[in-house]
């Protein structure tokens, strides 16, 4: 964490729980990689998770959900036969979060129908995808679209 709080120029808080002696951890980590990629595969690896707001870095313990709160935001919207690409950005901007589209997904070819009327994004996520066999995954601060496994 020191090393990467070095790097980054970012403040980090740790809760109390957070022992600070030196852990060893195995990650396969490629250039591609970013320090929020790294961070997270090392947090996730010790049961915790982080949020960034300002160039400070807050790291708290992970919840036993594997999905956050906003998940359970109650939203109303209406697409009649629009690309999955013009879904994901009304998700973006509404949500503000990430959402990312995995690329073995032709999302040139995906068309939504679908009237979500104040239910849960979790619930409108689950009926709009199911049709198309997607599914949807949290995965280190963004919503991961991808296909459904059989």
């Amino acid at each position: 964490i020191r090393f990467l709080q070095d790097i980054s120029g970012f403040k980090f808080h740790l809760p109390p729980s957070f022992k600070a002696s030196s852990v060893f951890v195995n990650l396969k980590i490629t250039k591609e990689d970013s320090v929020a990629n790294i961070l997270a595969l090392i947090l996730f690896s010790r049961g915790y998770t982080f949020e960034v707001k300002n160039k400070e870095v807050f790291i708290q313990k992970r919840k036993s959900s594997s999905l956050p709160s906003f998940f359970s935001q109650k939203m109303s919207f209406q697409f009649k036969d629009a690309s999955l690409i013009s879904v994901v950005q009304f998700l973006h901007v509404t949500t503000k979060k990430n959402i990312v589209v995995l690329p073995s997904i032709d999302i040139g070819k995906i068309r939504i129908t679908f009237k979500a009327e104040n239910i849960p994004l979790k619930d409108a996520l689950d009926k709009m995808l199911k049709p198309h066999r997607l599914t949807y995954e949290w995965k280190y601060g963004a919503v991961v679209i991808k296909e459904k496994k059989p």
